[in-house]
């Protein structure tokens, strides 16, 4: 029996082979098949203000870093205080995190 409706009917999934598989893409969120629900429904996208709350711990925590480096006395032939260091170079990555993630949900 066909469809009594003329227009053309496009498969929710598409992979490599004709087989079906978990790894099939979807056509219309583009998530793999396994991230769908039972009836098929897309997952929900994230908000584009998730993308805020690492870019703002980042930039305190490099903020925080960076006094802390500044402020603590200089000491010859001492590293900086490990605190400093880390905090500085979590808040970096951070940072690059918040701004792959804006990229990606702008999409």
């Amino acid at each position: 029996m066909t469809s009594p409706s003329p227009a053309s009917v496009e498969p929710q999934f598409h992979g490599i082979y004709d087989i079906q598989s978990n790894h099939d893409r979807c056509t219309r969120c583009g998530s793999p098949r396994s991230a769908h629900g039972i009836e098929w429904s897309c997952p929900p996208m994230p908000r584009r203000s998730a993308a805020t709350y690492p870019l703002v711990g980042g930039a305190v925590l490099t903020l925080i870093g960076l006094i802390w480096t500044f402020l603590t006395p200089d000491v010859p032939n001492m590293p900086p205080p490990l605190g400093a260091v880390l905090s500085l170079g979590i808040g970096v990555t951070m940072i690059v995190f918040g701004l792959i993630l804006r990229r990606g949900l702008r999409d």
